[in-house]
């Protein structure tokens, strides 16, 4: 009798190491599954990243919607902004809205201030059609410059793409509202400059300030056939709904 008491014990211990042994081998194969999938998101975001910032928006919005289908908030919130913009997929706002809204619930809080400002609130991009030398303000340039092969009217959009909403939490909070213009110059190498010439609010000054300053490299104007410096105005405007 003991001695098979001994045996069911035995079998027991050993049963018991086994299932042990299986729950240990599962969850490490869990955890790297979920790290693979979660590298992937990552890589795709990132790539996405690089074709938008090139221009590539069709790309960028193939790699976004891998990487959001996986589960990736941030890339959830730019398949919104690309519906929003009409970037690399036909503009709809209702799919905007719906992807903002999975990216919330997934803790965007990028997301949640952007879903929370627009019902409230209204932006607007303001520009000065044209781009005008820097010395003599009255003369237009005679070769515009190019945003990544686009106009300004595609620049504003970008622009729109860029607001950051947790930046504007003051503005939101306390229902300000105003209109930020700044000068802005794009080189005879490209490059982008951005000063306020009428500010409405310190956080909206800044957030124009700040994404002008963070806009790729511009094809350069040219003046009698050679880059030139040049400048236009842009500016944002927040109301009331």
């Amino acid at each position: 009798m003991k001695m098979n008491n001994l045996k069911s014990s035995n079998m027991y211990s050993i049963v018991k190491k086994v299932v042990v042994a299986v729950a240990v081998i599962f969850g490490l194969s869990m955890h790297s599954a979920t790290a693979q999938t979660a590298d992937e998101q990552m890589q795709e975001f990132v790539e996405g990243k690089k074709a938008f910032d090139t221009g590539d928006y069709a790309k960028a919005f193939e790699w976004w919607t891998k990487a959001a289908n996986k589960g990736n908030a941030e890339a959830m919130y730019w398949v919104g902004n690309l519906y929003e913009a009409g970037f690399g997929v036909t503009g709809n706002n209702d799919k905007a809205n719906e992807w903002w809204q999975k990216a919330k619930e997934k803790g965007s809080q990028k997301a949640e201030w952007k879903i929370e400002f627009l019902e409230s609130f209204q932006i607007a991009v303001l520009l000065q059609k044209e781009f005008f030398t820097l010395i003599r303000s009255s003369d237009r340039v005679e070769v515009q410059p190019e945003f990544q092969g686009k106009d300004l009217k595609d620049f504003c959009i970008w622009i729109y793409t860029q607001i950051d909403y947790t930046q504007l939490q003051m503005v939101y909070q306390n229902y300000i509202t105003g209109s930020s213009v700044c000068s802005f110059t794009v080189s005879s190498t490209g490059e982008v400059e951005g000063k306020t010439v009428r500010g409405a609010d310190p956080m909206i000054d800044r957030t124009l300030l700040k994404i002008l300053q963070s806009s790729p490299k511009w094809t350069p104007a040219k003046h009698n056939n050679t880059p030139v410096d040049c400048e236009t105005l842009i500016g944002i405007q927040i109301k009331e709904k």
